[in-house]
């Protein structure tokens, strides 16, 4: 059941503002014809709460605002007898509620997105972490078993940063995993998945790439990553693993503990190099 719900919520985050809003328009209309035609002591105005909320939620709280007015219109049916100051006494109190919990709902929802953000992404360079990386190398995996293509993986180790920290500082070192981040970023399509996976490692996912395009992909993002830290005199260089994937069988841990060990070959050979392997 649980699981149930999490897929019919998981759908609804696919949804734009504007099917969001016609799902809470209908359910409105729904609440507002039992509103009708039920006796007066049944009093409806908590549950219009539930389509405001539902677009607070999904949508934002600009529809929903609109949808607060909106019900608040329909409950001021009930008020064909009542005064003009109690009218809008009533009308304005209703509003209230729904604007607060609106704006409740609202901040919760920002609050819970960037908390979701931070818990994916590495606070210094703002690329995805470890943890991101792997969810999304399983995704891509699953894509590919079914529908058989090969994507590669590189994984790609600073040669020597520890002398950046040691003779000009960690904050020159900070400085240089962030220029890395903002270089790779910038050469890769945006389908492409990039990630520090601790300390000066990092890890690109390049779905729908063969080797011939990874040797390619690889080669001149070297190039790149190599103006920009020869521009700014760090003493680096790279060692970079790549790994072409067309065994569907594979995880995404498997993948990622190969291209490293393909990396640890390059260190072990003088550093500064690329190499290339399949499976």
């Amino acid at each position: 059941m649980l699981e149930l719900i999490g897929g019919y919520f998981r759908f609804l985050e696919t949804l734009e503002a504007k099917w969001i809003c016609l799902i809470a328009l209908l359910s409105t209309s729904l609440v507002f014809l039992l509103d009708i035609y039920l006796p007066d002591q049944y009093l409806f105005t908590f549950v219009y709460l539930v389509p405001v909320s539902f677009v607070a939620w999904f949508a934002g709280a600009r529809y929903s605002v609109g949808l607060s007015l909106t019900v608040c219109i329909l409950i001021s049916h009930h008020y064909k007898n009542f005064a003009v100051s109690a009218i809008i006494f009533d009308f304005l109190s209703n509003l209230g509620v729904f604007l607060a919990a609106v704006a409740a709902l609202a901040r919760i929802r920002v609050l819970l997105d960037l908390s979701a953000a931070l818990s994916r992404t590495d606070p210094l360079t703002g690329a995805y972490n470890r943890r991101a990386f792997i969810e999304m190398v399983e995704y891509e995996l699953a894509r590919q078993r079914r529908d058989r293509y090969r994507c590669s993986l590189a994984y790609l180790d600073l040669d020597n940063f520890k002398a950046v920290n040691d003779t000009m500082g960690h904050a020159a070192g900070d400085q240089l995993l962030k220029a890395v981040v903002d270089c790779v970023k910038a050469n890769l399509r945006a389908t492409d998945v990039f990630a520090r996976m601790g300390g000066d490692e990092f890890c690109i996912l390049l779905p729908k790439c063969d080797e011939k395009h990874a040797k390619t992909t690889m080669a001149n993002l070297r190039a790149k990553l190599m103006e920009a830290v020869k521009e700014k005199q760090w003493p680096v260089s790279l060692s970079i693993g790549v790994l072409t994937v067309g065994d569907p069988a594979c995880g995404a841990e498997d993948i990622i503990r190969k291209a490293d060990e393909l990396m640890y070959q390059v260190k072990e050979k003088g550093k500064d190099d690329l190499v290339f392997d399949c499976i």
